[in-house]
């Protein structure tokens, strides 16, 4: 016979179980002690008895239980006497079966419950040898403190408001007079090329000096750009042929 350990979480309200081991004996009553340690009593029923219950499966109607020692007032009981038993059922207890429980108070963070004054009978009356208890032990264990973790959370970082772009100044070509550059006095006697058309503004792949000379093909307006720009073309037109010349007249 023997008591269920027990862990708690907190000190409070406990049901102390009794179990019965029979070892392959024919056990149809028994009768034990528990002997209440420090920091754990037995509550009692509104009777003033122990406030404990025979296993209802067992139908042992002659069951009872006791406050000892005797005339003990029940918050200062230190023992319980209890008696599993039937006048009309004699069938035997199964082993492992749940003698009886008890409703107690647990008072401190540990408290030891003994199993003592054991007995047993069999279904003539006769007792059963070799029958003894063990003793069952009970402690408060508080449930770890969780360890904090960090969690990466995806949090809205600031974004900077756009710039509304404000209004900027567009260079725009002002019309100049072709100016005429003085060329050697030697005759060109071949007419290299033609004029290419070329694009105006920043180089492929680069930027310019400020200024979007790039005409978008389809877009309106572009004719009125090119008339702009006609004095500068007029202008690199004569350069070109400075050149040539030039080259022409070393060769």
């Amino acid at each position: 016979m023997y008591v269920e350990d027990a862990v708690l979480l907190a000190s409070g309200p406990i049901t102390l179980t009794v179990r019965l081991a029979t070892g392959g004996q024919q056990i149809v009553a028994t009768q034990n002690d528990l002997v209440l340690g420090a920091g754990i009593r037995v509550n009692a029923n509104a009777s003033g008895r122990p406030d404990c219950t025979a296993n209802p499966a067992l139908n042992k109607n002659g069951s009872s239980f006791a406050f000892l020692p005797p005339g003990c007032a029940p918050d200062a009981c230190t023992s319980v006497r209890a008696v599993v038993v039937s006048l009309e059922n004699v069938d035997p207890i199964p082993d492992g079966s749940v003698l009886y429980t008890c409703n107690a108070t647990l008072s401190d963070v540990e408290a030891r419950v003994d199993v003592t004054g054991v007995g047993a009978s069999d279904a003539e009356g006769n007792p059963v040898p070799g029958v003894a208890g063990r003793n069952g032990f009970l402690c408060v264990e508080p449930p770890p403190t969780p360890t904090p973790t960090i969690t990466a959370t995806r949090t809205a970082s600031p974004t900077t408001p756009p710039v509304e772009a404000s209004p900027t100044a567009t260079r725009t070509a002002t019309p100049t007079t072709p100016v005429v550059i003085a060329t050697p006095t030697r005759t060109p006697t071949t007419a290299v090329g033609s004029p290419t058309p070329i694009r105006t503004g920043a180089p492929a792949g680069g930027k310019g000096d400020g200024c979007d000379c790039n005409v978008v093909s389809g877009a309106r307006g572009g004719w009125s750009s090119i008339w702009l720009l006609l004095p500068v073309l007029a202008l690199r037109w004569w350069r070109r042929s400075a050149m040539i010349r030039r080259a022409v007249g070393a060769s």
